[in-house]
């Protein structure tokens, strides 16, 4: 369930054509902060599993033996999915190509394995988190002098 935030805006400030006086309450939910829904939560997390399964089971291409999906992003239009991946080999570009192939594949057997109204676009991204906490990690670890 998406949390509901209360907030008091001060004096008068106008907000989408409305006119706010002072201390009105107004509620920003989860449209407004771009949260996802659960409804988008509970199709990334589907589609997570199932590009999952079909990179673990179903292809063959050896570009992409080492790819693990790491997160799967949603447009809360529901027609475009991010698929973050993380790689455990180094060549990051022979990888990307050999998913870019792979995509027309797993969107039509996404589409026969997940019953939505509309099969999302599926987008291929690096996932450099790991990347990235190691960075912190090693700052961190330095001595301070």
């Amino acid at each position: 369930m998406c949390p509901i935030f209360l907030h008091v805006l001060p004096e008068k400030i106008t907000l989408n054509s409305h006119v706010a006086t002072t201390n009105k309450i107004f509620i920003i939910t989860c449209r407004y902060l771009n949260m996802p829904t659960r409804r988008q939560q509970r199709i990334a997390k589907l589609i997570r599993q199932e590009i999952s399964k079909l990179l673990l089971f179903n292809t063959r291409d050896p570009r992409i033996n080492f790819v693990t999906v790491t997160e799967v992003k949603i447009s809360s239009d529901l027609k475009s999915a991010m698929i973050y991946v993380s790689l455990l080999q180094d060549d990051e570009k022979d990888a990307m190509s050999g998913l870019e192939s792979a995509t027309p594949y797993l969107r039509r057997q996404l589409a026969q394995n997940v019953s939505l109204r509309y099969m999302p676009k599926l987008v291929f991204k690096i996932d450099r988190t790991l990347a990235h906490a190691k960075k912190i990690e090693d700052l961190l670890s330095e001595d301070v002098v």
